[in-house]
C-alpha cells in the first residue's frame, strides 16, 4: 500500500481537479489536505495504486508515492512517542503520518517510510492486519 502526496496551488478548485481525476477512473479516496500560503498538499490513498499513478500523471499533477505500514496504536498517553521511538532507534525515517481511523480507545494510522519491511520488523506487535 502506498500514499501519494501530491503538491498543487492554494487555489479554489485544485482539490476538485485531484479528486475529479481519480473519481473519473472509478478510484475510492481517502484523503488529508493542507493548505499553507500559495501551497496545498493532499496525501491520499487509493484502492488501486496503478491506476492511480496513471490517472494521476496523465493529468500532469505532480506526486510522489511513499509506502505505508498500517499500525493500531491504543489511545493512551505516550504511545505517539513508543512508536516513533521505535522507529528513531532502528534508524527509520517518517515521511508521513495519515491518522485513517480514530475512536475513544484506539487509533489506525498509515506511516509512510521507504523502509516497510524494516518498519514491519520493529512495529510487528502494532501492525493491523492489513499491513
Amino acid at each position: 500500500m502506498s500514499a501519494f502526496v501530491i503538491e498543487a496551488k492554494n487555489q479554489p478548485g485544485e482539490g476538485e481537479q485531484i479528486l475529479s481525476t481519480l473519481a473519473e477512473q472509478g478510484l475510492n479516496v481517502m484523503i488529508a489536505a493542507a493548505g499553507y500560503g500559495d501551497t496545498a498538499i493532499a496525501t491520499l490513498i487509493t484502492d488501486d495504486n496503478e491506476k492511480a499513478k496513471r490517472a494521476l500523471s496523465a493529468r500532469g499533477l505532480s506526486f510522489s508515492e511513499v509506502p505505508v505500514v498500517k499500525v493500531r496504536l491504543m489511545n493512551k498517553p505516550g504511545e505517539g512517542a513508543r512508536i516513533f521511538g521505535e522507529l528513531h532507534k532502528a534508524g527509520i525515517n517518517v515521511e508521513l503520518v495519515l491518522p485513517i481511523a480514530i475512536d475513544s480507545k484506539q487509533s489506525d494510522l498509515l506511516i509512510g517510510t521507504q523502509q516497510t519491511d524494516r518498519a514491519r520488523e520493529v512495529l510487528a506487535k502494532d501492525l493491523t492486519s492489513t499491513s
